[in-house]
């Protein structure tokens, strides 16, 4: 099975559950809440091994995955926080906080890729 249909296969799963999970509960923000914090990291986790032993993609492929793996990793740290009994607003200004320091991080390691290259 080709590298791209492994992700679809499992975001399209995930994606199922999260769906089944919400209107099996009415929409109940607990018990969808309590899903997510497992469902996502899991998917997260998944994706990453295959993001690690499939064949390196480039170009907005390889952009969609990496989205895709930090996207589902904020999202299962907000619900992991949520579930613990943070508050709304602390959960989602921490992951806000660890959404800027991954950004701020691929944007020092490319410049200093850069910089060694053209030195």
């Amino acid at each position: 099975m080709p590298s791209r249909w492994r992700w679809i296969l499992v975001v399209s799963t995930a994606t199922a559950l999260d769906l089944l999970a919400r209107f099996g509960t009415s929409f109940s923000f607990a018990k969808v809440t309590h899903l997510e914090a497992a469902l996502f990291p899991f998917t997260a986790a998944v994706l990453a091994i295959l993001f690690r032993y499939e064949p390196s993609t480039q170009g907005w492929p390889h952009a969609v995955r990496v989205g895709l793996l930090w996207l589902l990793g904020l999202g299962g740290l907000r619900s992991v926080l949520w579930t613990v009994g943070l508050p709304l607003m602390t959960a989602n200004v921490a992951v806000l906080v660890v959404a800027v320091a991954g950004i701020l991080s691929w944007w020092l390691r490319r410049r200093s890729r850069r910089s060694l290259t053209s030195a």
